[in-house]
């Protein structure tokens, strides 16, 4: 625990995995949780001892070493201040002159790099993936965006003012269901949702869009592989759904 704290003291920002998890974001603070309790706290892992930060820590460092070393891996950077990393594999779909922009001229593209950067300044890992994968037929096999603190996820970025993310929920479901039948990748139940514009965003429209896909795919005898949803704001804030 010493060491941790020492190392903290060093951060202009402390990483998501400790933000989530102690008072004020401080290590010295303390938990805000009881472990006892063994609760599944905010963020994607679940801190069950000190020993966790560390692991996760040096985890992104080895990574880090890794993409560098990497030549399928352009724009490695890893931050000590906050632990972050981020890179963009050379197979990631590259922008196309007749795809349709948003928001006076940015491509999907250059918005899920928008959303990458977010993640990477609040202290997230998070790889731009390759979406160039063949079958052993040398047809193209559904990929999802990014690996984002260890997890495969698409990135949806919210392009226009809408009652519900209950679309951009169902298509991703899709997305999720198509991936999940590929016997080479680990199983994945999260999306990003991305909002650029920030008044775009509202927390009762995601809890309100997930119930609507809840019935719809109920309705269909569908499998709903949705369990967490994060949401990515430009002004800098993130929010965690799990379901």
């Amino acid at each position: 625990m010493a060491a941790n704290e020492e190392r903290s003291k060093g951060w202009k920002s402390a990483p998501y995995f400790i933000r989530d998890n102690y008072v004020g974001g401080n290590l010295a603070d303390g938990l805000m949780h009881d472990l006892k309790d063994n609760i599944t706290f905010a963020g994607i892992y679940k801190i069950e001892m000190d020993k966790t930060i560390s692991e996760q820590i040096e985890a992104n460092r080895k990574e880090y070493e890794r993409l560098l070393k990497d030549n399928n891996y352009t724009d490695v950077r890893f931050n000590p201040e906050n632990e972050a990393l981020s890179a963009i594999h050379k197979g990631h779909k590259k922008n196309n002159p007749k795809e349709e922009t948003y928001y006076d001229g940015l491509t999907s593209i250059d918005l899920e790099k928008k959303c990458q950067e977010i993640l990477f300044k609040n202290g997230h890992r998070c790889v731009l993936e390759n979406e160039n994968i063949k079958d052993a037929n040398r047809n193209l096999v559904t990929t999802l965006d990014s690996n984002t603190n260890g997890i495969a996820m698409d990135i949806r970025s919210a392009t226009r003012n809408v009652l519900n993310y209950r679309n951009m929920l169902y298509e991703k479901n899709d997305q999720l269901e198509k991936y999940n039948r590929r016997s080479d990748i680990v199983k994945s139940n999260s999306v990003i949702l991305y909002f650029h514009d920030a008044s775009f965003y509202n927390r009762q429209k995601v809890d309100d869009g997930y119930a609507a896909i809840c019935n719809i795919l109920s309705a269909k005898e569908k499998i709903n592989h949705i369990k967490e949803i994060i949401c990515v704001v430009s002004d800098g804030r993130i929010h965690h759904f799990r379901y």
